[in-house]
């Protein structure tokens, strides 16, 4: 149900201008180990509500209204043996998570059927062998 919309927010990320020469790969739900960087990891952590009341009092759009919080993950590789490139990457990734976030804010058409989408929040993270940002979007949709 969701893959449209992710599909969406990694058109967003390519075509922007200051992104799209600094992600070099992309992949749903799960990092590859040892993927080059910086990557970006879309649907990660996926959570859905469906709003019974609004989709029956609603009958001018056909079907559901649904919501759901996106979390996009913006990574780089972690270089415990060599600090001054692990500092390297934690400049390149401040800067990418800010351009992202300006980007997914200013762009909200991730496809036909979606009402409202916004950033709500930004988290420094560690994951295995990356360290990165989490951008977590609230999207409202009609299916």
């Amino acid at each position: 149900m969701i893959k449209s919309i992710l599909d969406g927010i990694k058109h967003i990320l390519q075509n922007d201008a200051d992104t799209k020469d600094v992600i070099k790969s992309y992949y749903y739900h799960l990092p590859v180990s040892g993927a080059r960087d910086p990557c970006c990891i879309l649907g990660y952590n996926i959570s859905f509500n469906i709003d019974k009341e609004r989709s029956y009092l609603n009958s001018s759009i056909p079907g559901r209204f649904w919501s759901a919080s996106v979390s996009i993950l913006l990574l780089g590789r972690v270089y415990e043996r060599t600090p001054s490139r692990f500092e390297a990457m934690i400049e390149i990734l401040d800067k990418l998570q800010g351009d992202a976030y300006e980007a997914l804010t200013n762009d909200k058409t991730l496809n036909g059927t979606v009402l409202k989408s916004q950033p709500v929040s930004i988290h420094n993270i560690f994951l295995d062998e990356y360290y990165g940002y989490e951008i977590s979007i609230e999207i409202t949709k009609s299916d």
